[in-house]
C-alpha cells in the first residue's frame, strides 16, 4: 500500500529556521518541501508553477503582506 506524499512549501526569511524546518519535515516519510522561499515577492509565482497541499508561512515577513498570500489561496 503506498502513501501519497504531502507537498510543502516554506516561506520564511530566516534561513537557519527554514533549514531547521525542512531537516524535521524530511524525518517524515510521508513530507516532502517542494520549494522554500525567503521573500514574499517569490510566492505568487511558485504557487502558480507548482501546486502544494501544505504551505507554512511566516505571517511577519519584514516586506510585503502575509495576507494578500492567504486571500490568493483562498481563491
Amino acid at each position: 500500500m503506498s502513501t501519497k506524499s504531502i507537498r510543502i512549501l516554506l516561506v520564511d526569511d530566516h534561513a537557519l529556521f527554514r533549514q531547521g524546518l525542512k531537516f524535521l519535515l524530511h524525518s517524515q516519510p510521508s513530507y516532502q518541501v517542494l520549494a522554500e522561499l525567503g521573500s514574499l515577492d517569490q510566492v505568487l509565482p511558485c504557487l502558480q508553477e507548482q501546486s502544494f497541499d501544505l504551505m507554512i508561512l511566516d505571517y511577519h515577513m519584514p516586506v510585503g503582506e502575509s495576507s494578500a498570500i492567504l486571500a490568493y489561496c483562498k481563491q
